[in-house]
């Protein structure tokens, strides 16, 4: 593999959305899907987790 390839592989963007529901019978749950996708894809392609599982970017730097 080329540095090139390299540098575009760590370069890609992602364009992701994040919805926190709560639940007040649970923990708060947030679901992450790429914007963009019709309704049906989003059915397909999504994650989802407690919100406690998450972090922010910023406090792992």
């Amino acid at each position: 593999m080329s540095l090139h390839s390299e540098t575009a592989t760590c370069q890609r963007r992602f364009d992701l959305h994040g919805v926190v529901v709560s639940d007040e019978n649970g923990p708060d749950r947030c679901t992450i899907y790429r914007r963009g996708r019709s309704r049906h894809d989003r059915l397909e392609t999504w994650l989802s987790a407690d919100a406690t599982a998450f972090v922010s970017l910023r406090e792992m730097r």
